[in-house]
């Protein structure tokens, strides 16, 4: 039997956390400037981490939270958990408190501004997921400071103002990383993960290059290439188990991509997807014959900006002349 080429599948993995964080040096220490105050039990600054997926917009805020709040962060994902009784649920618990079963909400929103103490730092991860924005204000007026993360680059222009200027926070935004960026990340992985001499540098770099900018495609193809050359029993990573690893991992985003569309996205990407290329105002007038309370104008064009952004989508032209078709 061959030797595994995958040795530590966990160095691979979305949730590990690696040592350091290189090419984030910059929105480090912004992020901790912001966030200072709290290790004196004092009103930190908000953040709002934005960009696209795969930037290291979770990876570094949890890094942070782990160095410099240990057993004093709660970190929660709105994509799974977005109502204000199971956030507060989960920020109750990570924190050491006991929830009896059927409380109502009002009973968490009481025990947390009793219970919890400043200095505390919550994030909430996928931010734009909550079902009801209540749970920000709440939040925001006892702890010490939070950092929420978004792909949205306008998150906060769907908020009440009020919520908005409450929470004051500062805009910190992630760009893709370079493909030489990558690379340095994926030879570090790939030290930890992978038996020596089980992958060349060429194929690093093709990963690198096919990930464009995407630091959680470029570690999913890695992970997936191994398993897959393991299967096949060879002694190495090969071009063939990268190109099946990278169609897989592409899929992936989409789907996860898909998942985090409100449904006035996803009417317009309906529509993109049947129609495969379709100018700006006929899209407008479809969607507006496909839903009961359609946005306006302005708002429409927001959300295909969004679309754009996170890759589904791709424009051309401009203004009457702006067509959309889909991304890949």
């Amino acid at each position: 039997m061959k030797d595994p080429i995958l040795v530590d599948e966990n160095s691979l993995h979305e949730a590990f956390i690696p040592t350091n964080m290189p090419f984030r040096e910059g929105h480090l220490k912004e992020i901790l400037q912001h966030l200072k105050p709290a290790l004196h039990k004092q009103d930190a600054r908000n953040v709002l981490l934005t960009g696209p997926t795969g930037t290291g917009k979770t990876t570094l805020a949890k890094w942070i939270l782990a160095e410099h709040f240990p057993r004093r962060h709660a970190y929660v994902n709105c994509l799974n958990t977005r109502s204000e009784h199971k956030i507060l649920e989960s920020i109750l618990i990570q924190l050491g408190h006991v929830i009896p079963e059927n409380k109502p909400t009002d009973y968490l929103a009481q025990k947390f501004e009793k219970k919890v103490e400043k200095g505390t730092i919550v994030c909430l991860d996928e931010v734009d997921q909550i079902k009801d924005e209540r749970i920000l204000a709440t939040l925001s007026s006892q702890l010490s400071g939070l950092v929420l993360i978004t792909n949205r680059g306008r998150f906060f222009d769907g908020l009440d103002s009020r919520i908005s200027s409450r929470l004051f926070a500062a805009d910190i935004e992630f760009r893709k990383y370079a493909s030489s960026e990558l690379m340095e990340i994926l030879e570090e992985r790939a030290g930890c993960a992978l038996r020596p001499d089980s992958i060349t540098p060429r194929i690093l770099e093709l990963i690198s290059m096919w990930a464009n900018g995407d630091a959680r495609v470029a570690l999913q193809t890695l992970k997936a290439s191994a398993k897959l050359a393991e299967a096949k029993q060879r002694e190495c990573i090969t071009l063939d188990e990268v190109k099946e690893a990278f169609g897989s991992a592409r899929i992936s985003k989409r789907e996860y991509l898909k998942s985090k569309l409100n449904e006035h996205q996803k009417v317009l990407l309906n529509i993109i997807e049947r129609r495969k290329n379709v100018p700006s105002g006929e899209l407008w007038q479809e969607y507006q014959g496909m839903v009961s309370e359609p946005l306006g104008e302005r708002a429409y064009r927001n959300q295909m900006d969004d679309l754009v952004k996170v890759g589904l989508v791709k424009d051309s032209g401009d203004g009457r002349w702006k067509r959309y078709e889909v991304n890949g």
